[in-house]
């Protein structure tokens, strides 16, 4: 009798693990606050300027504002709301110090190329990606021409490569990667709608 309550006892704690396991690290999170075209900017946003470019723009208040050599970072946390996946190390807004021509950010590959027209300013927006040394880089850039210089806002994100660099359990793959593609699926839609509030202050 006394063995059989052990079993049951080891099987409870043993689920109770389970279970937690699954929602600390597998459970998805409440997904950005993303706004739908043509719906206002939620008020909790602020907004942000680069006194270098002077370029001002709206975004969500919890983001990490740091000073570069090329510009201004505005660095989002990488846990949720936005990050919900081990796999993403690094999301970041960049607002670029004028330069004399418009480079995708960090040299990745441009895999799509649109104009779009923001608050009386024509823009290209490009979508780049690039890979190396079991990373993956993805972003957008927002780039104009004013006064012969280039001007850029960017999208800017790091991950590893798939979930396979850690497990090699097929669902446990196929699931993280998952939830990784709705990560950058979210956090592109979230740039757009920060990059229809670019305004030039000068």
């Amino acid at each position: 009798m006394k063995k059989l309550t052990k079993v049951i006892i080891g099987l409870v704690v043993l689920v109770v693990i389970a279970v937690l396991i699954y929602v600390l690290f597998f459970e998805k999170a409440e997904a950005p606050q993303v706004v739908l075209p043509n719906q206002p900017i939620p008020s909790s946003w602020v907004t942000y300027t680069d006194t270098n470019s002077g370029i001002s723009l709206q975004a969500p208040a919890s983001l990490t504002i740091a000073s570069t050599t090329n510009g201004l970072s505005l660095i989002f946390a990488t846990t949720t709301p936005y990050v919900h996946t081990h796999l993403l190390h690094e999301v970041r807004v960049d607002i670029a110090t004028p330069a004399v021509d418009c480079v995708s950010t960090d040299g990745g590959v441009i895999g799509t190329s649109t104009r779009v027209a923001i608050n009386g300013v024509n823009f290209e927006r490009e979508n780049w990606s690039d890979i190396g040394a079991g990373n993956l880089y993805q972003g957008a850039d927002y780039t104009t021409i004013r006064n012969g210089l280039c001007y850029r806002v960017g999208l800017f994100t790091r991950s590893t490569n798939g979930e396979g660099f850690y497990s090699n359990d097929p669902v446990q793959i196929q699931k993280i990667d998952a939830l990784q593609a709705i990560d950058i699926k979210d956090l592109f839609a979230l740039f757009d709608q920060v990059a229809e509030t670019i305004k030039f202050t000068k």
